[in-house]
């Protein structure tokens, strides 16, 4: 074979690789969590450049147990070549039980380049009279009242069985912010939660080593969230506590995004 046309293969080759090298993801896509409670949010976890994602034009669509991921791209002028990636979450949703598969398309590309599956398994439940409150929607989400900058609720909820956790950031009476947690609770129907305020201490956070040891957490009042679920309502609630004996009730609402 010419030496000329050696060399043409061998350029043609490389070309190739490294076209397959620059397409393929930094590593392999996966959703987390791995083994998703019913109605529990999941994440697609993958990798990209931050320079080159597009987030306005990615979109994600289902259709029966597919779960389609478009991930948008846009053409930075000021992207170094070829520029790292770096891995990101993309909110796919909540899904009842059943069998998902997840296709992942890279635009301009139109068919996918990868595929993640995974399950979502139906949990057992003990029947009982009279059954457990249960609430009606997800309000995890930073909480606030808008004339009151500078204090707020931020409250986690559990996938299935409602449990909750709030953290309330506040000022005390001499000024200085103080933060509490809400915990320890449950739902007295399912629109209303009552649990106890806990204040904790411990090693300072510039302490080096963390003192685990000197941590402490005691109970120092009551709280009640009623969220509203009516017209024009939804995405309020009343949120009343007692402190070291003080009672403070204020009408709050969800932070958009």
């Amino acid at each position: 074979m010419p030496r000329s046309s050696i060399v043409a293969k061998s350029r043609n080759t490389l070309v190739a690789i490294a076209a397959s090298l620059a397409a393929a993801p930094a590593f392999a896509a996966s959703v987390e969590p791995a083994s998703p409670a019913p109605f529990e949010r999941v994440h697609l976890v993958t990798a990209f450049s931050a320079c080159e994602f597009d987030p306005l034009t990615t979109t994600v669509t289902a259709s029966g147990g597919t779960i389609r991921v478009e991930i948008g791209r846009q053409i930075a002028a000021i992207c170094a070549p070829n520029p790292p990636e770096e891995p990101y979450e993309i909110q796919l949703g909540a899904f009842p039980a059943g069998s998902y598969t997840v296709e992942v398309v890279r635009k301009p590309e139109t068919t996918p380049g990868e595929r993640v599956t995974f399950d979502v398994q139906p949990l057992v439940h003990t029947m009982q009279y009279p059954p457990t409150p249960h609430p009606v929607a997800d309000y995890s989400g930073l909480w606030w009242t808008p004339a009151e900058s500078g204090w707020g609720l931020s409250l986690q909820q559990s996938a299935f069985g409602g449990a909750l956790f709030g953290a309330l950031y506040v000022f005390d009476a001499s000024r200085q912010p103080r933060w509490y947690t809400l915990q320890g609770g449950g739902w007295v129907d399912a629109t209303t939660w009552q649990g106890k305020v806990v204040a904790s201490s411990g090693s300072p956070w510039s302490a080096q080593p963390y003192d685990t040891g000197s941590g402490s957490a005691n109970i120092v009042g009551d709280a009640q969230i009623v969220f509203k679920r009516t017209d024009g309502a939804a995405g309020r609630a009343q949120l009343r506590y007692t402190i070291d004996g003080v009672t403070v009730t204020k009408t709050i609402a969800r932070i958009r995004f």
